[in-house]
C-alpha cells in the first residue's frame, strides 16, 4: 500500500494530569470531573500541530471502513525524559487525528515496528518519524 511519512518535534505523551475540569451534565443533571489534559501533550500539540498541517496540507483525512492504516512510529526522546510506548502511541495516533490526518484513531490496526529511543543512543533533538502505510481491507474471511 501507499506509504506516507510525517515528522514533528517533540514526543506527545497522551496523558491525563491530576487536574479535573468541573463541568454540568445534562445528561446527569449533576456536576462531573473532566481530567485535563497533561500539559506536556497540550504543548506538543502547540508545536506539532502547525508542522503536521503543513506537511500534510489540504488533504482529505485517510483511513475508514474500507483502509486500515499501519503505523510504524519512532519517538525520539529529549534528555531526561523516557516515556512509556503506549502512551507515545495513543498521543500520536490523537494528533495525527486532531490534525485531520487520519479519519478517526480507531482505523489504526497496528503500531508494528513502533518504538522509543532513549536520548543517550540518539544525542539528537527530541522529535517523532511517523510512516502510515494504507491498506485496503476486504472485511473478514466467511467460510464456505
Amino acid at each position: 500500500g501507499e506509504v506516507i511519512r510525517i515528522t514533528y518535534q517533540r514526543v506527545a505523551l497522551k496523558k491525563n494530569s491530576r487536574d479535573v475540569r468541573i463541568v454540568f451534565s445534562k445528561k446527569r443533571h449533576r456536576n462531573v470531573a473532566i481530567p485535563c489534559q497533561s500539559k506536556s501533550y497540550m504543548l506538543a500539540l502547540k508545536h506539532s500541530m502547525p508542522e503536521i498541517l503543513k506537511q500534510w496540507g489540504k488533504r482529505e483525512p485517510i483511513g475508514g471502513k474500507h483502509e486500515r492504516l499501519h503505523i510504524k512510529a519512532t519517538f525520539y526522546a529529549g534528555p531526561g525524559v523516557e516515556p512509556d510506548l503506549d502512551g507515545a502511541c495513543v498521543g500520536c495516533g490523537d494528533l495525527l487525528a486532531q490534525c485531520k490526518v487520519i479519519l478517526n484513531d480507531r482505523f489504526i490496526y497496528s503500531w508494528d515496528g513502533s518504538r522509543v529511543i532513549p536520548h543517550y543512543v540518539h544525542q539528537l533533538d527530541a522529535h517523532t518519524e511517523v510512516e502510515i502505510t494504507r491498506r485496503e481491507y476486504i472485511g473478514p474471511l466467511r467460510k464456505r
